[in-house]
């Protein structure tokens, strides 16, 4: 469910330096944490208690 949602938000979920050929999180940028902060207030007001996934 979140890589689904990163990636709909056009957030990289992991990126990668190429210099260093290092691979970094990318959710630690800041147009990353606006972008989900939408998610957080969901959560912390309980307006999503239980998300189920089902295949």
């Amino acid at each position: 469910f979140f890589s689904t949602l990163c990636h709909s938000l056009n957030i990289p979920f992991i990126t990668e330096d190429v210099k260093s050929n290092i691979k970094k999180c990318g959710l630690r940028k800041p147009f990353a944490i606006e972008k989900l902060s939408i998610l957080k207030n969901l959560t912390e007001n309980h307006y999503v208690i239980n998300i189920k996934i089902i295949f």
